[in-house]
């Protein structure tokens, strides 16, 4: 149950990048 516990969390975090990295890039293209 842990490591699901564990897998559970990096994948959100992995979420949460790729949203961010998304956010930096449409930002970018703006200027």
């Amino acid at each position: 149950p842990s490591l699901r516990c564990c897998l559970r969390k990096n994948l959100i975090l992995l979420v949460r990048e790729q949203q961010i990295l998304k956010k930096k890039l449409l930002q970018g293209r703006r200027k």
